[in-house]
Formats: C-alpha cells, structure tokens, sequence
C-alpha cells in the first residue's frame, strides 16, 4: 500500500537505489496486463505470451538496476517489450513456410491500394478487426504500426528499434499501414465469400 501513491518514477529510483526492491512489484502490478497484450500481438498462444511477459520484467529489472535514472518509465518498459517481441516474432515468422508466399500477395494487393487513405481506414476498424489484420502483418510492421499509433511514439526511437535512418520511418509507416488496409480487404473479401457459399448451399 505504501507505494500505491508514487509515481514509476519514484519508485524507479527506489529500485535504481537498491533499498525498495518491493517498489518493482508495484510497477508489475501496473503494467502486467498492458505488456501481455502487446505480447499477444506477436504470438498466437496466451501460454507464450506469458513467458514473454515475464521475461520482459527480468529484463526490465536487470537493466533497472544498471541505469543512473529513467525519466519516463513506461516508454522505456514498452521499448524492452517491443525489442523481446520482435526478436521472437521474427524467428517464428522466417520458420512460417506460407509467411513468404503471404508476404508476396499482401505486398501486391498493397499496390493495388496505394492511393487510398491508409491511415484513415485502419483507425476506424474495431478491436478485434484490428487484431486479425496485425497478426497477418510482419512482425516490423506491426511494431512500427503499435509504436506509432498505440504508444505516439517519437520516430527517432521507432528507427532505432527497427534499425533504419529517422528519414525512413515515415515510408516504412505509410507501407506498413497500406498492407495492413490490404489484409483488411483480403479478409472482408474471403468472409463474403463464404457467407455466399453458405447461402447458396441453403438453397
């Protein structure tokens, strides 16, 4: 109860002093469910989530220890998921057979909705239309897509994460955004197919 009141960066120079190690079990407490969810983002089974979970708040907390301060702990908490994600998410989907060919065909389909307003389309889909369509995205482009647009963060960190020049975040956003629109229609596409193989076999 003691900790309730202060704010992450309180109790972040508690831990960083090594005299409130409780202080951390107030941050997990906080940001436990908002970390699984990222994770689920990039996993399919809850199971694996939670191992990424965890593993992120062991990292958090060796890092935690090593720093002199931290001035806005939830972006940097949100950077580590993100690095441990990613790196997870990019073995899985290199060992996915069909993500190449997947790949391929978003990629085409992409062009096919270049001139469209990519950004307005994705910010008016529900929850769990949203979901579906990151789960088909590759793994960076999901993380440029939750970094900008779920967390606004600054595109000096989201080139850092992905590794490319500050000049490049932007493309890569506007691509990744025009992918995404195009799953959205490859999905609302298949779902009226088969609504219409339903009603035809009804007949």
């Amino acid at each position: 109860m003691q900790y309730l009141h202060l704010s992450d960066e309180e109790l972040t120079r508690q831990i960083i002093s090594g005299s409130h190690l409780h202080a951390f079990g107030e941050l997990f407490d906080r940001y436990l469910l908002k970390i699984y969810n990222k994770c689920l983002i990039f996993v399919e089974l809850p199971t694996k989530a939670e191992d990424l979970t965890y593993n992120i708040f062991m990292r958090a907390f060796i890092n935690l220890k090593e720093k002199d301060h931290i001035t806005n702990f939830r972006m940097w908490l949100y950077g580590i998921t993100y690095e441990v994600c990613l790196e997870y998410a990019q073995i899985d989907y290199k060992q996915n057979n069909n993500a190449y060919w997947e790949f391929n065909e978003i990629e085409e389909n992409r062009v096919k909705v270049f001139h469209c307003n990519a950004e307005e389309q994705l910010l008016t889909l529900e929850a769990d239309q949203l979901k579906k369509v990151l789960k088909k995205l590759h793994p960076e482009d999901r993380l440029i897509l939750l970094m900008k647009y779920q967390d606004s963060t600054d595109f000096s960190i989201i080139a850092k994460h992905l590794n490319i020049n500050d000049s490049d975040v932007q493309a890569n956003l506007s691509r990744a955004l025009e992918r995404a629109v195009a799953i959205y229609q490859k999905l609302i596409n298949s779902y009226k197919t088969n609504e219409q193989v339903k009603i035809a076999k009804s007949l």
